[in-house]
């Protein structure tokens, strides 16, 4: 019972030492979200948005927020598993670590052969790219394939196997999170495009813009408003300091 209560304490303590980590991923997993959606538009939204605005896109969303819940509670389980992995291995151990580090490199040299190749011909596809979202989905399956390949190609100590598995764990996990982001974020671009926010009023204090599906509501940050012209393909950017009234309507 005291060894199982001194296991919680310690997994608690643990926990506690990655909130620093974890709290500058979701910030960053924010600031992801909020540029592929906003350059998607041509609008830089560094220059419009501060710091603390980028958690408030995480915790206002549930379907951003249960599913990365789910993930950071399992690369916290990753991370605790592989800072409490016994170092002391036995003969037999070390021998079957031996192994799999041996196939390792072979599934390396495979590795090697295929994915250079493919991560040249990814690059030359990404600039050939006509459209945003084909940049975004090229963009990914680039991230893929070097999450996939540099973990392996490091993969020649033995003893240290286990270790640089529980890694490429984490790499996976951070990838599975970057990639549900921006998927989230094109479905929501998707979305806008086909008329969610139509008839949504903007009121200032000079004039009155209603959403439109040529001319359309894309969004909102502390200090302004972003409203784009499909056909011009320019981003009229309103201060909020001027807005008098804002009546949003939405068409699920």
């Amino acid at each position: 019972m005291i060894e199982e209560s001194q296991k919680q304490i310690s997994v608690l303590k643990k926990g506690i030492e990655y909130i620093p980590a974890i709290s500058v991923f979701i910030i960053l997993l924010g600031l992801l979200k909020q540029i592929v959606y906003y350059l998607n538009f041509d609008v830089p939204i560094k220059y419009f948005m501060g710091i603390s605005e980028l958690t408030v896109v995480i915790s206002d969303n549930l379907l951003l927020a249960i599913p990365l819940v789910i993930f950071l509670l399992i690369l916290f389980y990753i991370l605790d598993t592989q800072e409490n992995k016994a170092v002391d291995t036995t003969e037999e151990e070390r021998e079957i670590i031996k192994k799999k580090a041996d196939y390792a490199r072979k599934i390396n040299k495979r590795l090697g052969r295929i994915l250079m190749p493919m991560i040249a011909i990814t690059i030359v596809l990404f600039f050939l790219a006509d459209t945003y979202i084909l940049k975004v989905m090229i963009g990914l399956f680039f991230s893929y394939q070097m999450l996939f390949f540099f973990p392996v190609f490091f993969l020649d100590k033995a003893i240290n196997f286990e270790r640089k598995l529980a890694d490429t764990k984490v790499f996976l996990l951070i990838y599975c999170c970057s990639f549900y982001i921006v998927l989230v974020s094109v479905l929501e671009i998707k979305r806008i495009e086909k008329g969610f926010y139509t008839g949504t009023q903007i009121i200032t204090e000079d004039s009155t813009y209603i959403s439109t599906p040529q001319t359309y509501f894309i969004g909102k940050t502390e200090g302004y408003i972003f409203i784009h012209n499909k056909k011009e393909k320019n981003v009229l950017v309103l201060p909020t300091s001027g807005l008098k009234k804002m009546l949003l309507k939405t068409n699920p």
